[in-house]
């Protein structure tokens, strides 16, 4: 889903991708797609659990109705996965064409 120039990728399915305890930060990538920021400030674009979305101002709202804002703690449990491979029409939407090849993506099972 997409408000203005921000783009939250949520599961239209429940399929996680994995349960592995996942942690960073709310980032948006220059792409304007959120993510989690490691350290170095570097944005995993994220697929969001249902029930997550957009509010008009394009903030993040929780499946429980709270808005993050960038910068956030993020934990959960998820798992990552080739971006290009497993998500290609998402992936040309979030991702520069020189980083599409070798990025993953965050699939997220759960946000506490």
């Amino acid at each position: 889903m997409t408000e203005g120039n921000r783009t939250l990728l949520v599961q239209t399915v429940s399929d996680s991708g994995g349960d592995a305890a996942i942690e960073g930060d709310l980032g948006l990538n220059d792409q304007g797609c959120f993510g989690l920021a490691g350290a170095e400030g570097q944005v995993t674009v994220a697929i969001w659990p249902q029930g997550f979305d957009l509010t008009s101002d394009g903030q993040v709202r929780t499946a429980q109705g709270t808005v993050l804002e960038v910068g956030a703690p993020i934990s959960g449990g998820g798992g990552f996965v080739a971006f290009e491979s497993g998500y290609p029409d998402l992936a040309s939407r979030c991702l520069p064409d020189a980083d599409a090849s070798a990025a993953e993506v965050v699939v997220l099972a759960s946000v506490e």
